[in-house]
């Protein structure tokens, strides 16, 4: 009887820590990776990508105009934008994909990829379903993303994840700046 309760407690208390674990690593609103996710789970997939020499493909991501629905709207209808978007990114990308949101209105996606083909496959699939959101949408918003990407295909000397980030944030936010360049 001892033995048993003790058998039921360990397998209780290790399905309590894996719940903890998931929840450090999964954001709450969209139910996506968050960033330590992000980070732990992509720096294994770039490892195991540039082993079988593949292509890294990191999709740096800031949702346009989530301050002014915030501040027109309110943080209720800002979440629902975040979770929104969260959709559209799980509907474009791959099952395979590492999809996070960051914090805020940042989003990240690495995906593996064995062409640069497949990339602009993803990219289009994006456009796409932003588009059809959009037209069909009966929001007081609509989804706009600037994106920064960036391919890493140095097998003999990869680069790290937080470079990768890096670079593709750079990329985003020049993006970002032309649309506001665009605008005025």
């Amino acid at each position: 009887m001892t033995n048993q309760q003790l058998k039921t407690e360990i397998i209780q208390r290790q399905k309590a820590e894996e719940e903890v674990r998931q929840l450090s690593l999964t954001d709450e609103l969209t139910k996506l990776y968050n960033r330590r996710g992000f980070i732990w789970l992509g720096e294994r997939e770039r490892e195991k990508a540039h082993r079988h020499e593949q292509y890294c493909v990191l999709f740096f991501i800031d949702l346009d105009g989530l301050k002014k629905v915030n501040d027109n709207y309110g943080h209720e209808m800002g979440d629902q934008m975040i979770i929104e978007t969260a959709n559209i990114l799980k509907q474009t990308f791959r099952v395979i994909d590492v999809i996070a949101r960051l914090g805020g209105d940042e989003f990240a996606v690495l995906a593996i990829v064995d062409d640069y083909s497949t990339i602009e496959i993803l990219e289009q699939r994006l456009q796409n379903n932003l588009q059809k959101f959009n037209q069909s949408s009966c929001h007081v918003y609509q989804l706009l993303m600037s994106i920064g990407k960036v391919a890493d295909n140095n097998w003999q000397k990869p680069q790290p994840l937080n470079t990768l980030m890096m670079q593709a944030d750079e990329q985003m936010y020049h993006q970002k700046k032309q649309k506001k360049q665009c605008r005025s």
